[in-house]
């Protein structure tokens, strides 16, 4: 579940150091009356359009919300809220190419048979043009959990059990891809260079990228048997450039280049969920009390967001400010919003 980065600055002996002397602030999002107000993605437009997805479990409602520069609202998109998009539903995945160009996917829950007090899961996209919001109709029983594009002609959606979808005019058209992994996440630089990060559904467990060239989607690397000393993180993925990747998870970051992968920060035992940036000199890795930030010469830690009950879970950034939701661990499930400019 990846959001859109901006043109990568290409590495030299002299590289430009991103921005890391950001000015802080920090908002908490929980809707009235829930036990849980958890947002899983986020992607934005500018600093004063920002979205956020997720899970509620109470109003459907709560499981999207935009912050207009001020304040964070849900975005009426819920028959809840008088909006057209209706069931129970969560959200995994956010994807901003314009203000009026927003995507979002997850799952909406049916009772099947009906009355029978037994659920089942359907992929759900939906999207917003600038006026309002609508569903995509799709017809698959898999939760969706990543999306990424170059433009709306071109978006791709993947959920569990290789579910994967690439837009073809109006529709969305099913790729083919193996049915035993799961797509976390996809990310790329162009039509011509995507990837994806997944996961087995079965046992025993292990993580695998994914290249497609414009024609075809092949395998770049597998992990061993998790947790059975990985080369690679087993949490997240970013792209650099064609040839340099970093992901995230189990004792740190990762990079690769056409050497293999290396260990660029290490955090002993802990997780580092996710990986992102908008350029080379600029990413973020966060986790379980922990952010980090490379400048494109060094990884700093914000001492300060140490708080072992958050889980820094998703961020964006332009270059300019920063955004990076975060999960409280104890009491009722809140979500926090730290924000850099």
């Amino acid at each position: 579940m990846d959001c859109k980065d901006d043109s990568p600055i290409p590495p030299d002996n002299k590289p430009l150091l991103g921005k890391r002397d950001y000015t802080w602030s920090i908002d908490t999002i929980a809707y009235p009356d829930n036990n849980q107000t958890l947002m899983y993605d986020i992607c934005g437009n500018s600093f004063s359009d920002v979205y956020v997805v997720g899970h509620s479990d109470g109003s459907s409602a709560a499981t999207m919300y935009h912050y207009d520069g001020a304040k964070w609202l849900t975005t009426k998109y819920h028959v809840n809220e008088n909006g057209p998009i209706k069931g129970p539903i969560d959200l995994q995945g956010v994807y901003t190419f314009s203000s009026s160009d927003i995507w979002a996917v997850g799952e909406r829950s049916y009772e099947y048979p009906e009355n029978s007090g037994q659920y089942v899961d359907s992929g759900l996209i939906v999207h917003y043009n600038g006026v309002s919001w609508h569903e995509h109709n799709i017809n698959v029983f898999q939760t969706l959990l990543a999306i990424w594009g170059t433009d709306s002609n071109n978006v791709w959606i993947g959920g569990l059990n290789g579910e994967l979808y690439n837009t073809k005019g109006n529709k969305f058209i099913k790729e083919s891809f193996p049915s035993n992994i799961g797509i976390a996440q996809i990310a790329g630089l162009n039509s011509n260079t995507i990837y994806i990060f997944g996961f087995s559904q079965s046992t025993p467990r292990y993580y695998s990228i994914y290249n497609y060239d414009g024609i075809t989607w092949s395998i770049v690397d597998s992990t061993n048997t998790f947790p059975s000393n990985p080369h690679f993180g087993n949490s997240s993925l970013w792209v650099v450039t064609n040839n340099i990747l970093y992901s995230s998870g189990y004792g740190g970051v990762f990079q690769k280049s056409d050497d293999g992968w290396v260990k660029v920060l290490s955090t002993g035992t802990e997780n580092i969920t996710t990986i992102r940036g908008n350029s080379s000199n600029n990413l973020f890795a966060v986790g379980r009390g922990q952010i980090y930030h490379f400048n494109g010469v060094d990884w700093f830690k914000y001492e300060q967001f140490s708080d072992q009950n958050i889980l820094w879970y998703r961020t964006w950034s332009d270059g300019n400010v920063v955004f990076i939701i975060g999960l409280t661990l104890s009491g009722i499930g809140k979500t926090v919003v730290l924000r850099g400019y």
